[in-house]
């Protein structure tokens, strides 16, 4: 597997989790601005995990890392995190993994 087909693939399964999280809004928030963001790539390390967390801080905007092993992309996301500010806090949510209810509700993670 070439590394641009597994970037394809990774962005493939990004795009696709996007849409199956994405619900529709209450009117009375129909009008928000976008707040979240899906990222995909490897396995976060200390270096990755303070740039997201940095980002989620400056934008505002939640950050949903997919993690995929490396070489082992074809076979979906292996976890993942999210980052989010509140309150002028970051916190972070390791370890998720995504739940598919029985009822064909949304994705959720």
């Amino acid at each position: 597997m070439t590394h641009q087909h597994s970037d394809e693939t990774v962005n493939r399964f990004a795009l696709a989790v996007a849409e199956l999280l994405r619900r529709d809004l209450d009117p009375e928030f129909a009008d928000d601005i976008a707040s979240c963001v899906f990222i995909a790539g490897p396995p976060l390390d200390s270096a990755k995990t303070d740039y997201w967390t940095v980002s989620a801080k400056e934008t505002g905007m939640d950050v949903v890392y997919l993690t995929f092993e490396l070489g082992r992309e074809r076979f979906g996301p292996t976890g993942v995190s999210v980052f989010a500010e509140r309150w002028g806090a970051v916190f972070r949510w390791a370890d998720c993994v995504l739940w598919a209810p029985k009822d064909g509700g949304p994705l959720l993670v």
